[in-house]
This record gives C-alpha cells, structure tokens and sequence, in this order.
C-alpha cells in the first residue's frame, strides 16, 4: 500500500497495476493463507480506485474490504488519481 501511494495513477496505469494485482492475488490463493487473501483484495480494490468513473467512487470506498480502511489512507489514495485535482474528488468523497 505504501509503494502505490508514492505515484500518480493514471486511468490506463490503473488499468495495469489492477491487472497485476489480479494476477498477484492469484499466485497468492494458491498458498492457502487466508489472511494474504484478504490483504490481496484489499489491493485489489485499492487498484479499483484509479479505475472507477468519479461518480462511483463513492460506494468503493463505502462498501467492500475499502470501508474497513481509515478515512486518510482512502484520500491517500484517492489524491493519487489522475484526475484528484481537477475534479475535486477528495473533496467530494472522502471529507
């Protein structure tokens, strides 16, 4: 979680990291831990902030393993979006 906070993630990098974080939490099942489980789909979800359109934004971060995180983690991570800035997302979503 701290290496994604450190970088601007734009729609098409979202795109990548989501695919590798899938392929990630596959190799990671395949040990049987469920808490490594669970940490992976805590990042995947993560990597769906960077994917979502602005308007569903919202319920990711309300709902699923991202409602569990602390309200400044989720901005962490939400101003890393491309597009934080120019539409006011963490603003709008996370105050």
């Amino acid at each position: 979680m701290d290496h994604l906070r450190r970088f601007v993630v734009s729609v098409a990098g979202g795109l990548v990291l989501a695919k590798d974080v899938s392929r990630y939490r596959e190799a990671i099942a395949s040990f049987g831990v469920a808490a490594l489980n669970a940490k992976f789909a805590v990042l995947q979800d993560i990597s769906n902030v960077f994917l979502v359109q602005p308007s569903a934004l919202k319920s990711l971060l309300d709902e699923g393993p991202l409602s569990r995180l602390d309200r400044p983690t989720l901005q962490a991570f939400v101003q890393m979006r491309e597009d934080s800035r120019s539409s006011s997302l963490v603003r709008q979503f996370i105050s």
